[in-house]
């Protein structure tokens, strides 16, 4: 009779075993789905944030050409092409457009609508400034005033490129953050799944 109660009592504690393992399993599985997410979240913003600053340094390229043929220009080469300064100029505007707004760049990617206030404020005062080096630029060349060297354009061209640098800057710190934030999430996931497979392989001994 006691046998019969010993056994009984073992057969209970051995079908209760199964069912504490299913359980774990499932709980720090979708904890690591959760983390997975987290984790594409994260990279989705990085991919973005780069691709931000992909746009802002062809927009620093452009403007600086545009800068550089006008000079040139005035000072007397002819033989620059004033269409690709007018051209350089407008794809320095699309670039800020396109991260102001979102969208298509010029040379094809896609970048997402700059949600941060700060830098939406940053980026609107760089394509308001274009604009202006636009207007300057074009009334300097139908006057044919001659250098540009020290001038209101000069330091206009300036500004923006102080601009844009505070605010490569700012996504260079953006994009660390998220950096640090996707390895902290990477280590717990392998730290969630090593604590998986140590649940299966200790219930596999017991």
């Amino acid at each position: 009779m006691k046998d019969n109660h010993m056994s009984n009592s073992v057969a209970k504690k051995k079908s209760l075993k199964p069912h504490g393992l299913p359980i774990a399993v499932l709980i720090l599985g979708l904890f690591s789905v959760v983390l997975i997410a987290f984790t594409h979240n994260k990279s989705v913003h990085q991919e973005q944030n780069a691709l931000l600053m992909d746009a802002l340094h062809e927009m620093q390229i452009e403007l600086t050409l545009s800068h550089l043929w006008l000079e040139e220009y005035a000072n007397g080469d002819r033989d620059i092409d004033m269409k690709r300064v007018w051209a350089s100029v407008e794809l320095a505007i699309k670039f800020a457009d396109a991260m102001l707004h979102g969208g298509l760049t010029p040379h094809g990617y896609e970048v997402s609508r700059l949600s941060d206030a700060s830098l939406r404020r940053n980026v609107d005062h760089i394509r308001t400034s274009l604009s202006e080096y636009q207007k300057m630029a074009l009334d300097r060349f139908r006057e044919n005033a001659g250098s540009v060297a020290d001038t209101g354009l000069d330091l206009k061209h300036k500004h923006i490129m102080a601009m844009a640098l505070i605010l490569d800057e700012e996504l260079e710190k953006l994009q660390s953050v998220y950096n640090a934030g996707s390895k902290r999430l990477f280590i717990a996931i392998i730290m969630i799944w090593s604590g998986i497979v140590g649940v299966a392989v200790s219930s596999l001994w017991k």
